[in-house]
């Protein structure tokens, strides 16, 4: 996958690495999507340090991220939760 820039209003500036991680989960996100545009939810860790949520979609070949920030206690507990099905 190509490397992405993002730097969102709280100040988090990557190139694409959540997308590398080997646990990188994503979704549909329903809520947001139209007819016209599917979007995407993908958690992943950064530099295998800080868990990130971005909102993502594809366009014209290429990916798109929309958001992307620090997920919450709640939202990182649950990512650690699906991780931990790789490692048992």
């Amino acid at each position: 996958m190509d490397k992405y820039k993002v730097q969102d209003k709280q100040g988090i500036f990557f190139q694409g690495q959540i997308f590398d991680d080997p646990l990188f989960w994503e979704q549909i996100d329903f809520a947001n999507s139209t007819l016209e545009e599917t979007r995407f939810l993908g958690v992943g860790k950064l530099n295998n340090f800080a868990v990130i949520i971005s909102c993502y979609t594809e366009r014209n070949g290429r990916t798109r991220i929309i958001n992307a920030r620090i997920t919450t206690s709640e939202e990182e507990q649950k990512y650690e939760n699906w991780c931990k099905q790789f490692y048992s």
